[in-house]
């Protein structure tokens, strides 16, 4: 990569001064005259200019896009179109193009005021090109040293968190949630990426999942502000009554150096800003966030749509995921937000902080075949009482014991108490005849049968306790079952239908073929038992028959809940929509986020990697994350998807 440097700071009255203080054509020196107060004045007409774009336009060049080419204008003139500067920009470029290499900008700012003018809008008139869509632009924050690329082998961890308390323009946590685990299907069904929502934004919560393992990424996704009295940024956390906890930037760097070691990079989105009318100013937090110690920073500098945001973040993380540094990764955003629409100009909004001058954070080590067969190689005995997982069953794929302590930071002796309960339920099954295998997750092992049902897991990091759980259809009280295990902490998770015991390193193993035999009743062999629609269910899809021209939405409820499909009803504050508008499509084994919706008129079915098999089907229609069946006139389409997914369905929570 070609580098050129560049800082701009006050000069004499009216002016300010240019220098290149690094490139491989030299220094320069320049006065140049640039009205900051002018420019600045003008950021609500860029605002509106750029959410505007997101409509499209037939014209050449449509007058929303003349503000923000006069801007860029008046900066490109500023800082790389004036006498000598000009002429090692020029250079720097030419050389970039006869090594076959990219250009790398990189602007210092003295200055909040600088640092607050859209750099990223600089339009070149000689050439008739954004200087950020031809080169790589970032905003350099000078430090005292820099740390080395972080050695990671995949999947890359992305700690995702959305803050909507009350008070703040509210956030459909869901969608939001939703948009962005599309965005990364295909990385992340390709083993690249791992995304892990936090439950709560509340500071304990964030603090616990910073402590209890490693974080490559942390993306925000919410409110932000900027205290002008103190001259920094703020971001809102959520309290425990719900409230904004409006947390400075310097408290926030604190918190995420309980993470070890700390996230190398943050990603600050500003989502449906343009919906609710929010002005999310992350400039001083990145910033701050930078000089505390994370290497880069993403934020946006104007508020951006949803559709942008969900581009941007897909071209950023799979450019990061392929090894690219996050200059080349903040390109592969604005190339993706342009594909959303003609004359977009929401590529402008993403800003890259930078700490030193180093932008390849990771040195990602995708597993050699010869480390795969080593990995996935059953564990030895970790005591005279258990046994490995059977041959041929442990399919761990690039996960062993040893790879799964040291990548999820889980402690020794809480490996140790897996590995004996996963070889404790193993032989257990063997020994009832069970054709159970152990799935060795991301922080988890699941007991699957066949056809891909977990039956029971083994979660490690559940509090920093090893937890055994049991799948139900309900309740357990509801069943009638009481716990077979009365010394063990007992809790029910509703949301994952598990029931789970707490097994602290040095308390005794339980004996799980107990358990097995106590649940064996409640788990067919085929797929889990046949939810019925339950009174709150049946309203909700009464209310969602009425509000639409369906009159199948019935027939489709029941179909996906004889399949074994869960219907959860999702809720969504966005303004102008119903605050229950549609079901969300659960498969028990699939832990994540479901695999699409059903709503009044159509089944979308979201999981990007089963397109070439739905798209094929009749009825099918493609919309740019998911494939839609409308069951207006008929269910059956829908439900033939849903049956195609269930039975090629036996790797889900990947």
């Amino acid at each position: 990569m070609t580098v050129i440097e560049l800082a701009i700071a006050p000069g004499q009255t009216g002016s300010f001064r240019v220098e290149v203080v690094r490139s491989p054509a030299g220094e320069a020196r320049a006065e140049v005259a640039l009205d900051v107060e002018a420019l600045l004045a003008r950021r609500e007409q860029l605002e509106q200019a750029i959410l505007a774009s997101a409509v499209a336009s037939r014209t050449i060049l449509p007058q929303t896009e003349r503000p923000l080419r006069e801007v860029g204008q008046t900066l490109f003139t500023a800082l790389l179109g004036s006498g000598d500067v000009a002429g090692r920009y020029r250079a720097s470029a030419a050389l970039a193009s006869e090594r076959g290499e990219g250009l790398q900008v990189v602007l210092r700012f003295d200055t909040p005021e600088l640092a607050g003018l859209p750099w990223e809008a600089m339009y070149d008139a000689v050439d008739g090109a954004y200087v950020c869509r031809r080169d790589q632009l970032v905003r350099h924050v000078p430090v005292a040293s820099v740390m080395q690329p972080l050695k990671v082998q995949p999947p890359l961890r992305i700690l995702g968190i959305v803050s909507s308390p009350r008070g703040l323009p509210p956030l459909d946590v869901e969608h939001e949630q939703e948009q962005l685990t599309r965005a990364l299907a295909k990385p992340c069904a390709e083993g690249l990426i791992e995304v892990h929502w936090a439950a709560e934004a509340t500071w304990a919560a964030l603090q616990d999942l910073l402590l209890g393992g490693q974080w490559h990424v942390v993306h925000f996704i919410g409110h932000g502000d900027f205290d002008a009295s103190q001259d920094e940024g703020l971001l809102a956390l959520t309290r425990e009554d719900g409230r904004p906890d409006m947390v400075e930037a310097d408290r926030l760097v604190d918190l995420l150096h309980e993470a070890r070691p700390m996230p190398r990079l943050v990603v600050l989105n500003s989502c449906s800003g343009g919906a609710t009318g929010a002005n999310d100013l992350f400039a001083g937090t990145a910033a701050a966030l930078v000089r505390g110690g994370v290497s880069a920073v993403a934020a946006m500098q104007y508020p951006i749509s949803d559709a942008a945001a969900v581009a941007f973040a897909r071209g950023f993380y799979t450019a990061i995921a392929n090894g690219r540094g996050v200059d080349d990764a903040t390109s592969s955003g604005r190339v993706a937000i342009l594909g959303t629409r003609t004359r977009t100009l929401e590529w402008v909004t993403p800003v890259m902080y930078l700490r030193g001058s180093e932008s390849r954070l990771f040195t990602l080590h995708p597993p050699t075949p010869t480390s795969l067969a080593a990995e996935a190689k059953p564990a030895a005995p970790a005591s005279d009482q258990a046994e490995s997982v059977p041959p041929g069953e442990g399919q761990v794929t690039t996960w062993g014991w040893d790879a799964y302590a040291a990548e999820l930071n889980i402690l020794p002796e809480r490996i140790n108490v897996g590995q004996r309960l996963v070889a404790a339920i193993s032989t257990a099954a063997q020994e009832r005849g069970l054709p159970w295998r152990a799935i060795m997750r991301k922080g988890y092992v699941a007991i699957q049968r066949p056809g891909g049902y977990n039956v029971l897991v083994v979660d490690l990091w559940w509090n920093r306790v090893p937890r055994l759980a049991a799948k139900l259809p309900a309740e357990p009280a509801s069943l009638g079952l009481t716990s077979p295990f009365p010394q063990l902490p007992e809790i029910w998770v509703p949301d994952e239908h598990e029931w789970g015991w707490t097994v602290a390193p040095g308390t005794p193993l339980p004996d799980v073929g107990v358990l097995i035999d106590l649940v064996k009743p409640f788990q067919p062999a085929q797929g889990p038992v046949a939810a019925h629609r339950s009174e709150p269910l049946k309203a909700a899809i009464q209310r969602l028959a009425s509000s639409g021209a369906s009159r199948n939405i019935g027939a489709a409820a029941d179909g996906l809940l004889a399949m074994g499909y869960e219907l959860r009803l999702a809720k969504t504050t966005a303004p102008g929509k119903r605050p229950e508008n549609y079901l969300r499509i659960m498969d028990p084994a699939y832990t994540a986020h479901g695999i699409g919706y059903l709503t009044p008129t159509m089944f979308s079915f979201s999981r990007a990697f089963d397109r070439e098999r739905l798209d094929s089907l009749p009825g099918a229609t493609l919309a740019t994350s998911s494939v839609n069946f409308s069951h207006v006139e008929s269910a059956q389409p829908g439900l033939t998807a849903a049956r195609l997914l269930k039975e090629g369905q036996t790797d889900s929570d990947t």
